[in-house]
């Protein structure tokens, strides 16, 4: 059956049942003011909106404990219905393999727009939407959002012409639902380019003043995490949960088959607690003073676990001493043992610093 043939039935349907049932769009929120202004945009047309939000492992906030904390209140704000979708085997090996390539570090910015709207495409029928939404701006991102990208975005996710950007709107191409008058392009924005100053205005058109500020996108895109995430990939890792964890403290890789993640402070401390598998060994001072918190992944030798306690008595107080106790356990046995432990060598410790 034809678009134009559905669109015909709905109206004969209204007609003859009295029902007002609205068109229904599903707008991708990330939290940032972008997705919020597009929420806001996309409720002047007499259409209902809901919205959907992804989460996985390398989502934002969960360091600070404040992941889904925006699309929460972005939801209250607007009063709509929100979507939670978890990513996880298939969004990692998109990471791992991206079909378009990364960014500037190891964001597959194109691949992970694709996947949110195939996924955002498959809520279609549970709830009654007929396109999606997006808070895209044409040229703020140099990888995902100029014209050639949004293009290719739109055919692999198999929602041509089903996408709307309502920030920048007006100097897009007009979309299925233009076309079919379920939108007014009157109502969008013009907006192109990475100032913000428009968005900051259209903010208190719509009352929003708490927002975040941007922070250069996720987590993908910090050069760090790049680098401790490329040396998951290369040596493998022991659970999803790890790709949290590498978002704290220090990496290092001790040997082929063992790395140590050193917590500097107490909520990246208690993170690595949290996130230890059973077989994952902890480390820490003996003695209840102030001292880091290691997270050993592997199945570590008499060496490398001296190697991981000298990283706990170097980012401590008792660094200079001539040797400190460590004790060292893990969640499976829960058995506490101690051990002696002198100064690591300088270089040697730069030889493991992974970042």
């Amino acid at each position: 059956m034809t678009r134009e043939r559905v669109a015909c039935e709905y109206n004969e349907y209204k007609l003859f049942t009295g029902c007002n049932m609205k068109p229904k769009c599903l707008v991708l929120v990330s939290g940032g003011l972008d997705s919020q202004l597009a929420i806001g945009l996309m409720q002047r047309h007499d259409i209902d909106v809901e919205g959907v939000s992804f989460f996985s492992s390398f989502s934002g906030g969960i360091k600070e404990g404040k992941m889904g904390y925006w699309v929460g209140q972005a939801a209250r704000h607007f009063n709509i219905r929100m979507h939670y979708v978890l990513l996880r085997g298939s969004f990692v090996e998109m990471v791992r393999n991206p079909h378009s390539g990364y960014g500037s570090a190891i964001n597959p910015c194109i691949d992970c727009k694709v996947l949110m709207l195939q996924k955002a495409h498959d809520l279609f029928s549970a709830t009654g939407a007929s396109f999606v939404a997006t808070g895209e701006v044409i040229g703020q991102r140099p990888m995902s959002q100029v014209k050639q990208a949004l293009s290719t975005i739109e055919k692999r996710s198999g929602l041509e012409g089903q996408i709307v950007r309502p920030l920048s709107g007006k100097i897009l191409e007009a979309t299925i639902p233009e076309k079919e008058g379920i939108i007014t392009r009157d109502l969008f924005e013009d907006i192109s380019g990475r100032a913000r100053n428009r968005q900051v205005a259209l903010a208190r058109d719509f009352d929003l003043t708490r927002y975040p500020q941007p922070a250069g996108g996720c987590i993908l895109t910090d050069k760090n995490y790049a680098l401790r995430l490329t040396d998951a990939f290369t040596h493998g890792v022991s659970s999803e949960k790890e790709y949290i964890a590498l978002q704290c403290g220090r990496l290092y890789r001790i040997d082929e088959k063992t790395k140590a993640i050193l917590g500097r402070n107490e909520r990246e401390c208690d993170m690595l607690l949290s996130l230890a598998e059973p077989d994952d060994t902890i480390l820490l001072l003996a003695q209840e003073l102030p001292g880091p918190l290691v997270l050993l992944k592997g199945m570590p030798s008499a060496e490398v676990l001296m190697r991981a306690g000298q990283l706990v008595k170097q980012f401590s107080k008792q660094k200079t001493s001539d040797q400190t106790d460590i004790v060292y356990f893990n969640k499976k046995r829960n058995e506490r043992k101690t051990m002696s432990v002198a100064s690591i060598d300088e270089g040697l410790l730069a030889s493991f610093l992974v970042v």
